[in-house]
């Protein structure tokens, strides 16, 4: 059952990945917000980059690309919120 703070987390870090992959903000700035107190891992930042290729209309596929493997490098694919 999602609560409304797991739905502004899920929604702040998906908005953070968009401006990050429109060229907005640079890569320290989305680690810092995927990875802070408000951020998330595991399966809902899977889920959240399974989305953005069918949600964004324009979008930076190499900086996509790029941010996708440093979450796997770290693990955060992997870890639970």
């Amino acid at each position: 059952m999602k609560t409304e703070l797991d739905r502004i987390k899920f929604n702040r870090v998906r908005n953070s990945i968009i401006a990050f992959i429109q060229g907005k903000q640079d890569i320290d700035w989305i680690m810092g917000v995927i990875k802070g107190r408000y951020g998330v891992r595991g399966e809902k930042l899977k889920q959240i980059f399974d989305l953005i290729p069918y949600t964004v209309p324009r979008f930076d596929n190499i900086r996509f690309q790029k941010l996708k493997e440093k979450c796997m490098k770290e693990g955060l694919f992997n870890q639970k919120e």
